[in-house]
């Protein structure tokens, strides 16, 4: 299928692809007890969720720009995510991460949710640029940050990643490993929030993004910095959390 890619402008060939990786899926589908079912909670209304089969495949990019995303941020961010690079210090309230390159962290998350504004999957309905924005060039300025790798400005979209526990529900490390939610969008005070859980971290991006006082208070990622915190959130915790993860509190 040729047509324009939505991060190069070019008309190629495109690609089905993933805007949540690939990589996430074959692993639950590998641990599913029937090699069929994904464990992925999909919200079908304000209060239940659904597991489903469909990863959310589409096409929107072209193989170069595939490649630049998933080479250049999202492989480099799972294997952040899975403590293989850098130095990793788990203490009393979070996990410590150092010697990171934190804005390559940064446009991963940001690319899921550029992404999923451009995408017609009804499992991204809710990832939708708020109206003031749309005629800004947000969208613009964040497709070139991931175009050319340059960090895209926090006070814009701020982004928080909190490392999920439990001691309530009975849930294994492993089983909170392989939990992926679809992005949801929550109005929190003036802002917008759209947060996924991904390999055991529940991922935040807030729109417009935090001040810079706010953002170390907020423990909201430094796309400058060489480290980052991550605090442990209970899933008893936040209603939010338990909400994508199939629990009520």
């Amino acid at each position: 299928m040729v047509a324009t890619c939505k991060l190069c402008k070019k008309d190629k060939e495109l690609l089905k692809s993933h805007i949540i990786p690939n990589s996430f899926f074959k692993k639950i589908k590998k641990n599913g007890e029937s090699g069929k079912a994904y464990l992925i909670k999909v919200k079908d209304n304000a209060e239940n969720f659904v597991l489903t089969q469909d990863s959310g495949a589409e096409r929107m990019l072209c193989q170069d720009c595939e490649q630049l995303l998933s080479s250049n941020y999202e492989k480099y961010a799972i294997e952040v995510m899975k403590e293989m690079h850098g130095k990793i210090s788990h203490e009393k309230l979070g996990i410590k991460f150092s010697n990171v390159d934190v804005s390559k962290i940064c446009l991963f998350f940001g690319s899921i949710i550029w992404r999923g504004f451009h995408s017609n999957h009804k499992y991204y309905s809710e990832l939708v640029l708020p109206q003031k924005y749309k005629h800004s060039d947000f969208e613009g300025r964040l497709r070139k940050s991931l175009l050319y790798g340059f960090g895209f400005p926090a006070i814009d979209l701020s982004t928080r990643v909190l490392k999920i526990m439990d001691y309530e529900f009975g849930y294994t490390k492993d089983a909170i490993n392989d939990f992926i939610t679809f992005p949801q969008a929550t109005d929190l005070q003036n802002k917008k929030v759209f947060d996924f859980v991904l390999h055991g971290y529940w991922v935040q991006c807030f729109l417009p993004g935090f001040s810079i006082k706010q953002r170390r208070i907020q423990n909201i990622l430094a796309k400058k910095e060489s480290s980052f915190f991550s605090p442990y959130i209970e899933i008893k915790n936040d209603y939010r959390l338990a909400r994508a993860c199939g629990v009520k509190c």
